[in-house]
C-alpha cells in the first residue's frame, strides 16, 4: 500500500514515534531517526517483516522507498529541514 500511494521523491514521516515495524510490508525502506530538532539519529534499512531499534532520543521517523536518492545521502548528524510546517 505504501509503495504505491508513495512516489520516489516522497516518504512518510511518524510524529511522536521512537520505533517501527514492516510488518505486512512487501518490500524494504530506509528509515530515518530524526530528533525533536530534526538531526538525523540514525539511518536503517528494514526490510519487510522486520522491526528497527528502539531509539529514547528519537522524535519521528521518516520512512522513505529506497528508490529515494536524497534519502540515501542522509546520515547521523545530518539537519533536516521543516517542509509545510509540520515540525518534528
Amino acid at each position: 500500500m505504501f509503495q504505491a500511494l508513495v512516489l520516489p521523491e516522497q516518504g512518510l514521516y511518524i510524529k511522536s514515534c521512537r520505533g517501527i515495524h514492516t510488518w505486512g510490508m512487501r518490500f524494504p525502506i530506509r528509515a530515518l531517526y530524526i530528533s525533536r530538532a530534526g538531526i538525523v539519529l540514525k539511518v536503517q534499512i528494514l526490510h519487510p517483516g522486520k522491526t528497527g531499534p528502539w531509539l529514547w532520543h528519537c522524535r519521528g521517523v521518516l520512512e522513505l522507498p529506497l528508490s529515494n536518492k536524497p534519502g540515501g545521502l542522509c546520515a547521523p548528524g545530518d539537519q533536516l529541514l521543516q517542509i509545510h510546517g509540520n515540525g518534528w
